[in-house]
């Protein structure tokens, strides 16, 4: 006979209780298998609970004993739960409160993909200007007013109800796009240029291979034109627009022939500062 710690829990086969009249030498009772299975026990429960000063008498309640460091035991407080709210599979935990975490149903992820499965829901990116050439950290969809300038003296009045573009904005990269139709004109002079863009250029970039160009045309023009072409500006919200004169000369007057029948089409991409 043995004791069965730790591996099972002991009997009274292998932990006798002798009353005052039990036979000391009576199967089962033998003094020495009695004490053998005694300090067998006593062993085996010291080795499972390890070493220590730190005593059970000591402890607060609700406190459990730790392995420390060094290899001994010690009483500590167990730490505070976290609550679950609901119990959607294979959905991901939000942050409720201190205590709590949130189970969402809107989006699942198995390890590979993360996929969205509400209607009406999506991943917002809102200029996060991560540093890392492989990251996507911005994502915008919206509207631009188109705005008609001229460098010289007078000026050119876009028609209300025709002076809004459409913008996608992925990154740093901006496409635009827009119809755009011309109510009246005041003696426009000068280089035509095309404003309200969504966001502002950047020309940082040596060779310039972040400029945005040839985004846009106009037609018809009081005076007719050929090879029409737009640059737009570095550090600004807007574009020139000038014409093939022959050579390699441009026309940077072409606000002279817009009038009240012009219209303009505009659609391309530049690289925003953020």
């Amino acid at each position: 006979m043995a004791t069965a710690y730790p591996g099972a829990l002991d009997s009274s086969t292998q932990q006798p209780s002798p009353s005052s009249t039990t036979d000391l030498d009576a199967s089962g009772y033998e003094h020495d298998v009695v004490h053998t299975n005694h300090s067998g026990a006593i062993i085996a429960l010291e080795t499972k609970l390890g070493t220590g000063t730190s005593n059970a008498a000591d402890a607060s309640d609700g406190q459990v004993m730790t392995r420390q460091s060094d290899g001994t035991t010690a009483w500590e407080a167990v730490p505070a739960g976290v609550s679950w709210s609901g119990s959607t599979a294979n959905g991901l935990a939000t942050y409720g409160s201190s205590s709590s975490v949130v189970s969402e149903s809107t989006a699942t992820y198995d390890g590979t993909t993360l996929q969205l499965t509400t209607s009406g829901g999506g991943l917002k990116l809102d200029g996060l200007n991560s540093s890392d050439a492989n990251v996507l950290d911005d994502y915008e969809e919206g509207t631009w007013t188109c705005a008609l300038t001229c460098s010289g003296s007078g000026s050119i009045t876009v028609d209300t109800g025709n002076d809004l573009g459409s913008y996608t904005k992925v990154g740093k990269v901006v496409h635009i796009q827009g119809h755009f139709e011309v109510s009246s004109v005041s003696s426009p002079t000068g280089t035509l240029r095309v404003g309200g863009l969504p966001f502002t250029s950047t020309g940082s970039v040596s060779e310039g291979p972040d400029m945005g160009n040839n985004m846009g045309t106009v037609v018809n023009l009081a005076n007719a034109k050929s090879g029409i072409l737009t640059k737009l500006h570095p550090g600004g919200t807007f574009m020139d627009m000038n014409a093939g004169a022959g050579g390699t000369a441009e026309d940077a007057t072409l606000a002279d022939d817009v009038d009240s029948g012009s219209y303009f089409l505009i659609s391309g991409s530049y690289i925003a500062t953020a």
